[in-house]
């Protein structure tokens, strides 16, 4: 079950019925998915990071997004198979662990939290373009056992796919 925690309201879902969907406005170029109880949960993004799209470290991931600003219009689902949307112009799998279940998106300048069962994921970003508007799915598939390779399954010329991934980063200051 995931649920949305937005204003002090709590809405709570089944995932596998109906994903979450919220909009949010952008800052800097970023959507950042984090568990809500991790200190300084932001990342520094050095140049490579900007050329793969994404910056990662344990309980933290930001993703750049194609918009500097305006709003993007955000999903977030629970799946048991990962699927890419038709119109999909950039996709990253990273893992991802929430230790207490509650998951934050944020685009500094604003966040919405998710409620989402503690456990270790891999987490599928996709993002694109639909009449005007930015998109940007998040996908939570559960992956307890099975550990989690980062990949860029789709890329466009915002990304280099053929750098070797960095899978570290320091908090930002």
């Amino acid at each position: 079950m995931i649920a949305l925690a937005s204003l002090g309201t709590l809405l709570r879902r089944t995932a596998h019925l109906m994903a979450i969907s919220f909009s949010l406005q952008l800052a800097w170029s970023q959507v950042s998915v984090f568990d809500a109880g991790l200190s300084d949960p932001f990342n520094d993004w050095t140049e490579r990071h900007v050329a793969q799209g994404f910056t990662w470290r344990p309980g933290s991931v930001s993703f750049r997004t194609h918009d500097n600003e305006g709003y993007a219009q955000l999903t977030v689902d629970m799946v048991s198979g990962l699927v890419l949307e038709k119109d999909t112009k950039r996709a990253i799998l990273v893992p991802f662990t929430t230790w207490g279940g509650l998951i934050e998106f944020s685009t500094i300048a604003q966040s919405e939290f998710v409620d989402v069962p503690a456990g270790r994921y891999a987490l599928l970003y996709q993002s694109g373009t639909r009449e005007g508007q930015q998109w940007c799915k998040f996908s939570f598939q559960e992956s307890p056992f099975m550990p989690v390779q980062p990949v860029i399954l789709r890329g466009d010329d915002g990304i280099d796919s053929t750098l070797p991934l960095l899978m570290e980063a320091e908090p930002a200051a």
